[in-house]
């Protein structure tokens, strides 16, 4: 997952965090869009790494992501595109 907030993008792993200046948008230009997912203006996801989703607000979704106790926001609409890259 990577996370930004307050100009600072926070890369987690299972393993370790790693923090970096970049911006969401130049670091998901580097990602294999198959497997990740900018799926909240603040939020990308590995998609495989997708425990379970569940609904926060009217339009938002928590992702909850296997192998750490991080979880991430997701849109309604990107919800609506996981459910098509997804089966639970």
């Amino acid at each position: 997952m990577i996370e930004r907030t307050d100009g600072i993008s926070r890369i987690v792993t299972e393993d370790e965090t790693f923090l970096t200046s970049s911006s969401l948008s130049s670091i998901q230009e580097k990602l294999d869009p198959d497997k990740f997912m900018r799926c909240h203006k603040s939020y990308i996801i590995r998609v495989g790494a997708v425990k379970k989703l569940e609904v926060y607000g009217r339009w938002t979704y928590t992702v909850t992501l296997k192998g750490t106790d991080e979880t991430a926001l997701m849109t309604s609409e990107k919800y609506n595109e996981m459910k098509q890259k997804l089966v639970f």
